[in-house]
């Protein structure tokens, strides 16, 4: 490269004025990246509110909640003058009547489009109760049973029905399992006792074991924090230990395969060609094929190591200073944690808001056969498809909000290491400044090409549930082929993206360039990246197992002890569970790190 010292024509920064001496960008000599894309991102956000707004003017989420009738009232609300009643004259008060029911389930006249509004589900079953009279059959509004004998069977499947027994179910009365297998009846009232002592008990064991739960959790972030430690002091021991295990591993199979192969051959050779079984021939000539492919492999192995050995080295350094510039500021681990909660928040709004859209509609009614039925309008249609592109769009948009402020931090560590004075007090909360007033424009564009794949995987997949029991066969496999593709495409785009906010991180540049910059760096070095890759991904399997176990099996240990708790394995495995997502979390921050180190590395080399 030029002497960055070098004469600048007029009205331009030389490398030194733009960069600094450090070579990362200055906070003054930034300047907001990608800024069309920002305004497309809030403008797309625009549309989302005047969706969310129409959503909550137009939606009653008590349809979805309650259930509706037969007719469009609501069952268990008041529908007399309520918005989106029934305006033929069949509005009611079903303030008592909060169940759901479907009556004509009784074949041979199924008509599952009959819905009606009870006080209670039914617990009878006619035929199979013995105690079933005619009052507890479920007639039509305004309709009773006929004492008339004759006059029942024509009411019968017409505006009255017998009943079946059911269950209270999210305000609907589901058939219970005694009716669709009678023959099973002593033993589904058995196993529904068991299966209702067994939930009683796990949730007696969790509420015994919630404060031990509690502290596994507490230990994972501990047991976190220490492998972090010896992330920095002992990656080295980690790292060339199992690679000698390995290699001993192989060797030893080789080995193994050598002697059962000769051993075999010999025994061939020793038997009379007209008494040798197929098989065996076979199997002979099949040790040794994998003998000598064992031997390839680890002469392979052998040459690999000499030859990246110095790589090896190298990753093995780069991956200590990630694990040293993550000690040095413990609060970027709490950047998970933030962007974890404003996930949930954010998903939480928009389940809410998808219900409100899923129920705004009209009720249209059919004067032949006096029943009202839900029809959404057409642009609910279109609004639903961008409310959902939105939420794809929005959570990778926290998401590499998250990983540009990581660069940031660790970026800022690395080339301010040789002059500590230029370094942030607060380099954590000095990236999230920097991000937020210079590159949200870089994060919406890298964000908004994820998404548009995403999106499109979701609609090959829509189409191939929606084929699964076509007879073309053909088209649905290619519907699965350009799906996988549209997946590696995913994997390698975020791959990209991640190393562009890297760049954007530490030189400012927009999207486009970072990710051209990015992409040289990484070519002309991918020796290195892919040793590092490697090495840095099985290090970090050895961090979610170390985390994982260290902090249940103490847990486990404790509550296995308990006398009271029966189903111990329960609480243990929320344990793992949790203690998981708190690796895992760690591990996301640990890995964008390394990445930006190497990255850095890279740069600075080509410096």
């Amino acid at each position: 490269m030029g002497n960055s010292n070098s004469v600048a024509p007029a009205g331009k920064r030389t490398a030194d004025e733009k960069y600094g001496r450090s070579g990362v960008a200055a906070y003054e000599t930034r300047s907001c990246t990608d800024i069309p894309m920002l305004l497309l991102f809030i403008a797309f956000w625009v549309g989302m509110v005047v969706i969310a707004v129409k959503a909550f003017t137009m939606g009653d989420i008590d349809r979805l909640t309650n259930g509706v009738d037969m007719y469009g009232n609501i069952c268990g609300l008041n529908n007399i003058g309520r918005k989106g009643a029934p305006t033929n004259g069949r509005a009611m008060d079903f303030t008592d009547k909060k169940f759901l029911y479907w009556p004509a389930l009784w074949p041979p006249n199924i008509d599952e489009s009959v819905q009606l509004c009870v006080e209670a589900c039914p617990d009878k079953t006619f035929l199979f109760d013995a105690n079933v009279s005619w009052s507890d059959w479920i007639c039509l509004y305004n309709h009773t049973v006929p004492t008339n004998f004759l006059d029942r069977l024509d009411a019968l499947g017409t505006t009255c029905w017998p009943p079946y027994s059911s269950e209270p179910l999210v305000s609907r009365c589901a058939p219970t399992a005694a009716v669709t297998a009678t023959m099973n009846g002593v033993n589904y009232v058995v196993n529904k006792i068991n299966a209702q002592d067994v939930a009683q008990t796990v949730f007696q064991d969790l509420y015994l074991t919630w404060k031990w739960m509690i502290l596994g959790v507490a230990i994972s972030v501990v047991v976190s924090f220490i492998w972090l430690v010896l992330l920095r002091f002992f990656c080295g021991v980690f790292v060339w230990l199992t690679i000698i295990l390995c290699f001993t591993a192989m060797c030893a199979i080789t080995i193994v395969l050598f002697y059962f192969g000769e051993n075999m051959r010999k025994n061939l050779e020793a038997t009379p060609e007209s008494e040798r079984l197929n098989s065996t021939v076979r199997n002979t000539w099949i040790v040794r094929i994998v003998s000598y492919i064992f031997v390839a492999l680890t002469g392979i192995f052998l040459i690999l190591l000499i030859w990246l050995g110095r790589r090896i080295q190298l990753a093995i350094q780069i991956i200590k200073e990630a694990a040293h510039a993550m000690a040095s500021m413990p609060s970027i681990m709490l950047l998970p944690v933030g962007v974890f909660v404003a996930l949930a928040l954010f998903s939480a709004f928009w389940v809410v808001v998808s219900m409100f859209l899923g129920s705004s509609g009209v009720n249209s009614f059919d004067d032949i056969s006096e029943k009202t039925s839900f029809k959404p309008e057409t642009i609910l249609r279109w609004m639903a498809v961008y409310w959902f592109f939105g939420f794809l769009w929005t959570s990778q948009f926290m998401l590499a909000f998250m990983e540009m402020v990581i660069a940031g931090s660790i970026g800022s560590w690395y080339w301010n290491s040789r002059t500590p004075e230029s370094m942030p007090r607060l380099p954590v909360l000095a990236a999230v400044a920097r991000t937020i007033r210079f590159h949200m424009g870089t994060v919406a564009a890298g964000s908004l090409i994820i998404a548009i794949i995403q999106f499109i995987r979701a609609v090959l997949a829509y189409l191939q549930r929606k084929l699964r029991g076509s007879t073309n066969r053909v088209f649905l496999w290619i519907l699965r082929i350009i799906e996988c593709c549209f997946g590696w495409l995913e994997r390698i785009i975020k791959f990209i993206n991640r190393n562009a906010y890297i760049m954007t991180a530490i030189k400012g540049y927009n999207f486009c360039m970072a990710a051209r910059r990015a992409f040289v760096l990484l070519l002309s070095n991918i020796l290195r990246v892919g040793t590092v890759s490697v090495i840095s991904d099985f290090v970090l399997f050895l961090g979610k197992v170390f985390v994982v176990a260290g902090s249940t099996l103490p847990i486990v240990f404790i509550i296995y002890n308990m006398k009271e708790v029966q189903f111990w394995a329960i609480p243990c495995l929320i344990v793992a569970i949790a203690s998981f997502f708190v690796a895992s979390g760690f591990m996301e921050v640990t890995h964008m790190a390394i990445d930006t180190i190497l990255l850095s590395f890279c740069e600075d080399s080509d410096r």
